[in-house]
């Protein structure tokens, strides 16, 4: 798959892509509110097979990763929410260094767009994030999605509790 807009290419993963990853998931700062520490070579290596093998919702679900310029700045990726009917959770990730120029938000829009609303099954999008995520948390407001739970010292991150917080959006809100 690929998606293109001015200035992105949103594509699949290709076995090649591992060093591009690696390059910004092995930032701390990136992976400061994952819930995963940052990726050595190995590590990277095993995502991107796995992240391969999903290439569209029929698969369980689309990872793309999101080049400007040929290089890889970040991914995205929409799969079915577990035990939620007819529900798509997004999720985002972005080299530190892509930040402030509206990559993600373009990103994250052009998937909603021509991925998971193009279904037309697809009643409602959702997408969680460590509470302290305050960049997450204006691009899900961005996209128009609105925030609807905060969840207290419900996950382990690093050795500590966090908060989620919770944002969605119905099909309905788009025409809004």
């Amino acid at each position: 798959m690929e998606l293109k807009t001015d200035r992105l290419t949103l594509r699949s993963y290709r076995s090649t892509d591992a060093g591009a990853l690696l390059r910004y998931y092995s930032d701390p700062e990136v992976c400061e509110y994952l819930f995963h520490g940052p990726w050595d070579e190995t590590q990277a290596r095993n995502m991107v097979e796995q992240r391969c093998r999903r290439t569209s919702l029929d698969d369980g679900g689309v990872n793309l990763v999101v080049e400007a310029n040929r290089v890889v700045i970040g991914n995205v990726a929409a799969w079915f929410a577990a035990g939620k009917e007819q529900t798509l959770e997004l999720g985002w990730v972005f080299a530190a260094d892509a930040r402030g120029r509206g990559y993600a938000t373009e990103a994250v829009q052009t998937l909603l767009d021509d991925v998971v609303f193009a279904v037309p099954e697809v009643h409602r999008v959702i997408a969680e994030m460590d509470g302290r995520n305050t960049a997450s948390a204006a691009l899900a407001e961005r996209l128009g999605m609105r925030r609807e739970a905060h969840f207290v010292a419900d996950r382990r991150c690093e050795d500590q509790w966090t908060n989620t917080v919770g944002y969605a959006m119905l099909r309905q809100d788009r025409s809004m």
